[in-house]
């Protein structure tokens, strides 16, 4: 605190007390506490919200705790090729998979991808930043979040799968229906997708 602020606040609460013992008699002061109390509480109330808003985008998870995730950026596990192409558009490339994900077709949308299984969509991945599309995170974690915040908001996950070079960990959450990929210990990509053992 800076002597200005100091004096200042002193000069407020001096004149406080002097405006009280000239009009104890004839204001309501216990009203008036009430009420700057009131008051008060009002403000941290709207500017704790603001806050937290701020800083979790609107995503109550991002303070409750975990849940089953099944939409993002505005899709959902299950919605048809057809949907998907009409909510977003065609896509910049189109793609089957190889080997044991032959069958699964790749939507490339940029930084977002959807693969789609027997005509649903499967699963859907937000990887990097840039202008065209923002990073909008799951329940409060987004690319650059250390592995430690999502182990902390997740717990240990359901499989951890590796690359070859060891450069990258994907953290598997079955039964959240989210996944994560981390290289030098934060994240990079992010998604959900329906488990094999929850396909119906």
């Amino acid at each position: 605190m800076t002597i200005g602020t100091g004096i200042f606040l002193s000069a407020v609460f001096l004149g406080t007390i002097v405006l009280f013992i000239f009009t104890k008699d004839r204001w309501v002061w216990a009203t008036i506490m009430k009420k700057t109390g009131l008051l008060v509480c009002v403000l941290f109330a709207v500017g704790g919200g603001a806050y937290w808003y701020k800083h979790s985008d609107g995503d109550v998870t991002a303070i409750t705790g975990p849940r089953e995730e099944s939409n993002l950026w505005g899709l959902s596990l299950g919605m048809s090729e057809a949907d998907v192409i009409f909510h977003k558009g065609k896509p910049k490339e189109r793609a089957f998979g190889k080997e044991e994900k032959a069958g699964i077709l790749y939507y490339n949308y940029g930084n977002w991808r959807v693969s789609l299984f027997e005509g649903k969509v499967h699963a859907i991945w937000f990887g990097g930043k840039s202008f065209e599309y923002s990073d909008i995170g799951i329940q409060g974690i987004k690319v650059g979040d250390g592995i430690e915040t999502v182990v902390s908001k997740y717990g240990e996950p359901s499989k951890i799968s590796e690359a070859s070079d060891h450069t990258w960990r994907t953290y598997w959450y079955s039964q959240y229906q989210v996944v994560f990929s981390f290289q030098k210990g934060v994240v990079m990509t992010y998604g959900i997708w329906k488990p094999r053992e929850k396909q119906t």
